[in-house]
C-alpha cells in the first residue's frame, strides 16, 4: 500500500516580515522563521532533493486573493559546487520556473547567472536570490512590495501568469517525494 507523503515546504512569503535580500551564506544556510515567512537554505533543499526523485509545488496569490499553483513533476538542484544549479521540469500556471531550468543561484554577492554584461540579482533581483537567467521569467524572492502593479523589476515576480511589473501578495514552494 502506498500513502500519502505530505509537502515540505523551502520557501514562505506573505507579509514582507522577513528581508529576502540576503547574502550567499543566508541562502545556504537558510533565514527566517518557519513560522512565518522563510527560506530553507540551499544545503537543506540540495541535501532533502537529492536522496529520491522529488516533484514541486508552488502556490501564488494575488492581491485579488486569486490563487493559481504550478506543478513540476521534476525538482532538485545541486549541491553548492555546482552553484546550487537548478533542475526542474516542465510546469503549469504559466510555467515561470522551467525558463530558469540548468542555471546557477546568484545572490547579489555571488554572480553566477552567465550574463557577463551585468549582474541580474542586483539589476533586476533587488538583491533577492534566484536561478537568474537574463535575467528572470520569475523570481520568488525579490524584495516584497504591496499592492500589485508597478514599473519596475521588483515585488514577488511570476511573469507569466501575473504579468512584467506585477508584484504577487504571497508565494510558497513546496516539494514531496514523487510517489511509484
Amino acid at each position: 500500500m502506498t500513502g500519502r507523503v505530505g509537502w515540505t515546504v523551502f520557501q514562505k512569503r506573505f507579509d514582507g516580515s522577513v528581508h529576502f535580500a540576503n547574502d550567499w551564506e543566508a541562502y545556504k544556510n537558510g533565514f527566517g522563521d518557519l513560522n512565518g515567512e522563510f527560506w530553507l537554505g540551499n544545503d537543506k533543499i540540495y541535501q532533502i532533493t537529492n536522496t529520491r526523485s522529488y516533484r514541486l509545488k508552488i502556490d501564488l496569490e494575488n492581491w485579488s486573493s486569486e490563487t493559481v499553483f504550478a506543478e513540476y513533476a521534476t525538482f532538485y538542484i545541486e549541491d553548492e559546487a555546482a552553484k546550487y544549479r537548478l533542475q526542474v521540469g516542465i510546469g503549469t500556471a504559466g510555467d515561470g520556473l522551467s525558463y530558469h531550468d540548468n542555471n546557477r543561484f546568484s545572490t547579489h554577492d555571488q554572480d553566477n547567472d552567465g550574463t557577463g554584461s551585468y549582474h541580474c540579482a542586483i539589476t533586476h533581483g533587488g538583491r533577492g536570490g534566484w536561478w537568474y537567467r537574463a535575467c528572470e521569467h520569475s523570481n520568488l524572492n525579490q524584495p516584497y512590495k504591496q499592492g500589485g502593479d508597478g514599473t519596475e523589476h521588483y515585488g514577488i515576480q511570476w511573469n507569466h501568469w501575473s504579468g512584467h511589473y506585477y508584484s504577487i501578495k504571497s508565494s510558497v514552494m513546496k516539494i514531496r517525494p514523487n510517489l511509484p
